[in-house]
């Protein structure tokens, strides 16, 4: 069995639907052999040949993309890169979309339906479970920074980085040698041979984070069924810029025309998403009054009443505690089995750590996920990715010395 290895590949776009006449505005690629280990990268900026759409979420501006190549133009180039290769992509669905819409539409046809792919975002609903969708949030708990969220190619890396580290939480998934099977017997259309031609970002726009953005990237995974899944991403990427216009909510009748999805589950999932928002929201006991305005629009959209949506908000006001959190100790027994998270600067290597965990029947784990017994830190104050997520998920964070001392007393 042969693979080229991946190809893991983000786009920005103008908008959600190819199918609508949305247009790809910017390609991050980054090559990785078939242990996912990194060879190359890619980037350029697409001349979509209309409007740029959100500029206020991707950065990019008409002006970046008036002299930059046509996805015609990149085409042969690009399928040069990918030839032989599984597609990865965080939320797949929606990057394979745009990436056989836009190939076919230059006439070099792609059989979506046979597309070898991976997606980063359905698999951790098996690798991290109980962590929100989106990449922030994966991200978040491997400890990977995202240097620019929005621009393409350091999105791509980022979920390379994912894949990564999902390989070695997992390295004997199924899924791999599936994935990699499909991809020798793929056959991808044959074009002449072509360097593809680049335009990159100047200096990155400084975009505005609306209120809501921060709380969407943390939502949980609640999806049952990948059509959930797609409905509730569908939802992130409409409200990551605080609003939805008319022609979003029609994406959403037509996805929920296209999956058969009946009314009571349509409404469920809308509670769903409401209230998990407005929980996030409060995990740090404060609400302002964008926020609040933010909750308000959310909840009206998703048809919740004024009532409705007040009694919630003051509800959780009661469950809150106006004192600080304390994180600094935690009285802690582990036992045989137990898993446990290293995370950040240590007096000693964190090979020497984990030797010591392992040695006391202790299973060192790379992410934060609702399997973990406690995450631990020289300093348990920390601000970590680790450390923040075991807060929100209610997962003790102590310091090392606390650690080894209820080892001692495990003994």
């Amino acid at each position: 069995m042969s693979s080229n290895g991946f190809a893991v590949i983000d786009f920005e776009t103008t908008g959600f639907s190819p199918n609508k006449g949305d247009k790809v505005v910017e390609i991050g690629l980054v090559l990785l052999d078939q242990h996912g280990d990194p060879e190359s990268t890619f980037s350029t900026l697409i001349n979509p040949g209309r409007d740029v759409g959100a500029t206020k979420i991707h950065g990019i501006t008409a002006t970046d993309v008036i002299d930059a190549p046509s996805f015609e133009d990149v085409a042969p180039g690009l399928l040069q890169m990918i030839n032989g290769r599984v597609i990865v992509a965080h939320n797949a669905s929606f990057d394979t979309n745009f990436l056989v819409a836009e190939f076919n539409s230059v006439g070099i046809l792609i059989d979506k339906g046979s597309l070898p792919v991976i997606c980063t975002m359905k698999m951790a609903t098996e690798m991290l479970p109980g962590v929100g969708r989106s990449l922030a949030a994966c991200c978040e708990a491997y400890d990977i920074d995202i240097e620019n969220a929005h621009c393409a190619l350091d999105d791509a890396i980022a979920t390379a980085k994912l894949l990564r580290s999902y390989f070695e939480q997992e390295p004997n998934f199924f899924l791999w040698d599936r994935v990699i099977e499909q991809s020798s017997l793929f056959v991808w259309p044959s074009v002449p041979a072509q360097v593809a031609p680049t335009k990159q970002r100047g200096e990155i726009l400084t975009v505005e984070e609306p209120v809501l953005t921060k709380y969407i990237t943390k939502l949980p995974d609640a999806a049952e069924t990948a059509e959930d899944r797609g409905l509730l991403r569908l939802f992130d990427d409409i409200f990551s810029d605080g609003l939805m216009t008319p022609e979003e909510a029609s994406l959403v009748d037509a996805y929920v025309e296209e999956v058969g999805m009946d009314a009571k589950k349509l409404a469920a999932l809308k509670d769903q998403y409401f209230l998990d928002l407005v929980n996030v929201a409060w995990a740090d006991g404060v609400l302002n009054a964008a926020e609040i305005a933010g909750i308000h629009y959310v909840g009206k959209l998703m048809g919740k009443s004024l009532a409705e949506i007040k009694s919630k908000i003051e509800y959780l006001k009661d469950e809150i505690s106006e004192e600080a959190p304390n994180f600094a100790r935690f009285t802690i027994h582990l036992e045989e089995g137990d898993h446990i998270v290293l995370t950040g600067e240590m007096p000693l290597s964190r090979s020497h750590y984990e030797q010591i965990a392992s040695e006391n029947g202790l299973i060192c784990w790379p992410s934060v996920t609702k399997k973990v017994k406690v995450v631990v830190a020289q300093d348990p104050n920390t601000l970590s990715g680790k450390a923040k997520r075991a807060r929100l998920i209610g997962i003790p964070v102590v310091s090392l010395e606390d650690f080894l001392v209820a080892i001692q007393e495990s003994k």
